[in-house]
């Protein structure tokens, strides 16, 4: 039995109260000076998904859960609709808001993905957030080897691939949300990747893997090369079903590696460091800067990663000092972050101003390259006041 969500204009009852048009016309202000690299403060980005909604009953008053959109694709594409809708009229950054022109759709991933591309099973602990558990023992290390790379549209990819086309159809069938037209498919995460350490790590599982780079470092080796060599193939793949070239000559490849923070600088250099120059330059121009996303505290690497891969935009998780990381790097690097998701979740709005401007008065001084956001990736429940404080903390100090 199809799942029937309710409204948009039911659920979401309260909107900020602003004027939208102003406001957009602020944001392309705001960001053609950051590009000029004369900003007149510091702008403000959000890291958040849908998670946001869907486990906030009062943005899901149906209850529906992750297992019911990864299994019934029209949901899917009306919670993430929902989501966008959301995402409108609620949490202010420097983004352009109120009702858009037109809807894009996303197709839901999560950070499973790799894992399970590469033969993890699915799960959904506590009916939560799918998950995977490591599936590579000491006994059956070497099978993901002796089974080769992946069809890049096996297994969930597939199902990625049909949800892509069923967007599409919806979109030729004159599907409407909220009374806005669908116009365009997002490209799916099966695009990028979350980095070869990170899917390693998921699949091996983080302490073995760790271990291996030890005890057994020609099996390590092998293992960061086979994902590298398969990640390639697949996003060649999904490019070419997308009608976009292999290799972009015009445009860097942009990448993740959150595990790395794990490492020691010697060991991301003898490990994974040769593996994000094959990803750089097998799928982008690696002689234009590039941008990585990086969870947690993987500052140590930063200085290795600009230099040996030209990378000039990092985003930043928790705990990091972010002055000292500005003056580190050097006014040209762009540093994305900002207060801990553990204090906008459990903050007051005065608490998280406080903090926000602190963190801005450490880096202001030093670098107009600066983007205020959360560290990292916004959780449900966050009180949008908070939100709102961080974001009011960024307009109210000028350059």
């Amino acid at each position: 039995m199809k799942t029937q969500l309710k409204p948009a204009r039911e659920v979401f009852k309260g909107i900020l109260p602003m004027d939208y048009s102003a406001h957009n016309k602020e944001v392309d202000a705001l960001w053609a000076a950051y590009r000029a690299n004369k900003p007149p403060r510091v702008p403000m980005v959000l890291g958040v998904n849908c998670r946001y909604i869907m486990l906030d009953p009062q943005y899901n008053p149906e209850g529906v859960c992750f297992r019911q959109v990864f299994e019934e694709p029209d949901l899917m594409l009306e919670m993430m609709l929902r989501f966008a809708y959301f995402m409108q009229f609620h949490l202010p950054s420097d983004r352009h808001m109120g009702l858009p022109e037109y809807w894009t759709a996303d197709v839901l991933c999560m950070n499973t993905y790799e894992a399970e591309w590469f033969g993890a099973q699915r799960e959904y602990i506590n009916n939560d957030l799918p998950d995977c558990r490591p599936f590579l023992n000491d006994d059956n290390k070497n099978d993901l080897f002796n089974r080769g790379i992946p069809d890049p549209f096996a297994r969930n990819a597939g199902f990625v691939r049909d949800c892509c086309e069923l967007f599409k159809c919806r979109i030729q069938q004159g599907y409407a949300y909220e009374g806005i037209p669908l116009t365009a498919v997002n490209l799916p995460a099966l695009m990028g990747t979350d980095g070869p350490f990170t899917v390693a790590c998921a699949i091996r599982g983080a302490s073995e893997m760790c271990l291996d780079l030890y005890e057994d470092p020609g099996y390590a080796h092998e293992l960061l090369n086979f994902i590298t060599e398969a990640t390639i193939v697949r996003i060649k793949a999904w490019r070419k079903f997308f009608g976009q070239p292999e290799v972009t000559p015009d445009a860097p490849f942009a990448f993740a590696d959150d595990s790395i923070a794990l490492l020691s600088k010697d060991m991301y250099r003898e490990f994974v460091l040769p593996c994000h120059k094959k990803l750089t330059s097998s799928l982008g121009n690696p002689a234009l800067r590039g941008s990585t996303h990086l969870c947690g505290d993987a500052t140590h690497h930063f200085a290795t990663m600009r230099d040996e891969l030209n990378i000039f935009s990092f985003d930043t998780g928790f705990p990091v000092n972010h002055g000292d990381l500005v003056q580190t790097l050097g006014p040209e690097v762009s540093i994305n972050g900002g207060p801990s998701v553990g204090l906008l979740l459990q903050g007051t709005p005065d608490e998280v101003a406080a903090e926000s401007k602190r963190i801005l008065r450490e880096v202001m001084p030093h670098t107009r390259r600066f983007v205020l956001r959360e560290a990292n990736n916004l959780p449900p429940r966050v009180p949008e006041a908070n939100v709102a404080a961080m974001y009011a903390a960024a307009r109210s100090m000028p350059y």
